[in-house]
C-alpha cells in the first residue's frame, strides 16, 4: 500500500483541495404577471448561483426538468461554467408554454450539477405553478401557495425594524359578520416579514382574534411599541379584519374582537393609530390595511362621507398607507388562495412578483402599485365587481417613504 501523501497546507491548499459549497435561487416570471401559465405564453426563469466556498467549483450546470408544457422549449442542461470561491453567476432562461389541455398544477424542477465531485450541492428546487387552457373560465385559476414562504429571498436585514400583525376574523358580538382568513392573513404576513423582510422574529408581535381586544391594540401601539424604537427603526403594521366609517367625517376605525360598529367607544381609530406612530422617534412606518368596511346607513351622499384615508397631523410624511379598498365595501376573500384578495397579492408581491423592474429590490411604492393593479384586475375578472386599493402617498408624490425596501432578492 502506498503511503499517503503529506497534507498540503497554506492558502493554496484551501483554494484547490477544499470543497465548494453551491447555493442558488430562482424566480419564475410569466408574460402577463398573473402567476397563471397558459399555452403560448412567454416565461422567463432567472437563476443566481453562488459559491460560498471555500474551494472552487468547475463545470457547473443547471438541470431543468418538469412538466413537458413548461420545459419543452427550454434546454434541459444549461452551462454556467466555473465558479471560484465567493463568485456569483446569473443565467436567464426563456421559453413559451406548450399545449395545456386542462387546468392543473404542474412541477418545474431545477437542480445544480458540478464536475467537482466533492462540491456540496443544494437540494433541487421544486416549483408548483398553475396552468390552464386559454379558453378556461377565470374561476378555474389555481393559485400560488403563498403560505409556503419563498426560500432564499432573505437578503434584506432590518435588525431594528418592528412588525405588528393584526388579524381579527371573529367578534364577541354575534351580529358582526366574520372575516374569512383574517387570522391567517396576519400569521402569514408575520412570517414573510421575518423570512423575506429581515425583521427579527422577537420584534414581531401578533394580535389575533380573542387576543385583539381594543385594550390589546392600545397597549401594543401606545405602550409596547414606544419601548422598541429609535430614529433608525422602521415600523410595519398589518391589519386584516373589519372596520367602520363615521358617516359625517369619513373617519375609519378598526373593530377589535370586543368592538361593535354601533359604538364609537369600542373601536380603534386610524387617527389614533397615526397619532401613536407620529409620536415615535422612528425613520418611517408602512401600514397595510385589508379591511371590510361597514357602509354608513343609507346610500352614500353629500351628507354621508366615504372613507377618509389621508390622515393629517404629526407624522404624516413618514407613514405610507396601503389600503385594500378605497370605498366602503366588503373586501373580497380569495377562497382558492386562502387569504383576503388584497393580502394574497401583497404576499405574492413580497415573494418576488412586485420586482417588475428586475433590480432585485422591492420598494414600498413598487409593492403597493403592483398589488393595486392585480387586485383591480382579479376583482373584475373573478368577482364581477370592483375593488380598488389605494396607495398613500401615491406614485409621483415624491415621498421618500415609498422608497423603503421591503425585500431584496439578490
Amino acid at each position: 500500500m502506498a503511503a499517503a501523501a503529506p497534507a498540503a497546507t497554506g492558502p493554496a491548499a484551501t483554494a484547490t483541495d477544499e470543497p465548494a459549497t453551491l447555493l442558488f435561487r430562482a424566480i419564475i416570471r410569466d408574460e402577463n404577471r398573473n402567476q397563471l401559465l397558459h399555452a403560448g405564453e412567454l416565461i422567463s426563469i432567472e437563476i443566481e448561483i453562488k459559491n460560498e466556498g471555500p474551494g472552487p467549483a468547475s463545470g457547473v450546470e443547471v438541470l431543468v426538468s418538469g412538466a413537458p408544457a413548461i420545459v419543452e422549449q427550454i434546454p434541459g442542461v444549461v452551462p454556467v461554467g466555473d465558479l471560484p470561491a465567493g463568485d456569483v453567476k446569473r443565467v436567464s432562461l426563456e421559453g413559451k408554454i406548450g399545449a395545456v389541455t386542462e387546468s392543473a398544477q404542474a412541477e418545474l424542477l431545477l437542480a445544480l450539477h458540478s464536475q467537482s465531485a466533492a462540491a456540496h450541492l443544494p437540494s433541487a428546487k421544486k416549483f408548483l405553478v398553475a396552468m390552464r387552457p386559454a379558453d378556461a373560465p377565470d374561476a378555474a385559476q389555481l393559485p400560488v401557495d403563498v403560505d409556503e414562504v419563498p426560500k432564499g429571498l432573505g437578503k434584506l436585514k432590518q435588525p431594528k425594524a418592528v412588525g405588528i400583525a393584526v388579524g381579527i376574523g371573529q367578534f364577541r358580538e354575534s351580529g358582526l359578520p366574520r372575516v374569512k382568513f383574517a387570522a391567517q392573513d396576519a400569521e402569514i404576513m408575520a412570517r414573510y416579514w421575518s423570512a423575506v423582510s429581515g425583521i427579527p422574529p422577537e420584534r414581531i408581535r401578533r394580535l389575533v382574534d380573542t387576543h385583539a381586544l381594543k385594550s390589546d391594540l392600545a397597549e401594543t401601539f401606545e405602550e409596547w411599541l414606544p419601548g422598541q424604537v429609535d430614529p433608525a427603526t422602521v415600523v410595519y403594521v398589518f391589519i386584516s379584519g373589519r372596520g367602520t366609517v363615521e358617516p359625517k367625517t369619513g373617519a375609519v376605525s378598526v373593530i377589535p374582537f370586543d368592538g361593535t360598529a354601533a359604538s364609537g367607544g369600542r373601536v380603534y381609530s386610524l387617527r389614533r393609530l397615526q397619532e401613536a406612530l407620529g409620536k415615535l422617534p422612528i425613520q418611517r412606518a408602512i401600514v397595510m390595511l385589508d379591511l371590510s368596511l361597514e357602509q354608513p346607513q343609507g346610500e352614500e351622499s353629500a351628507g354621508q362621507a366615504g372613507p377618509r384615508w389621508e390622515q393629517e397631523g404629526r407624522g404624516k410624511d413618514k407613514i405610507m398607507w396601503m389600503v385594500g379598498s378605497r370605498t366602503a365595501q366588503e373586501a373580497h376573500a380569495y377562497d382558492v388562495g386562502r387569504h383576503g384578495l388584497f393580502t394574497y397579492q401583497l404576499l405574492l408581491g413580497l415573494g418576488g412578483a412586485a420586482d417588475v423592474d428586475k433590480d432585485g429590490t422591492i420598494l414600498a411604492g413598487e409593492l403597493c402599485t403592483y398589488t393595486k393593479g392585480q387586485v383591480v384586475k382579479m376583482a373584475r375578472e373573478q368577482f364581477g365587481n370592483d375593488q380598488e386599493p389605494l396607495c398613500v402617498p401615491g406614485p409621483g408624490q415624491g415621498a421618500t417613504v415609498r422608497l423603503q425596501p421591503l425585500a431584496r432578492l439578490k
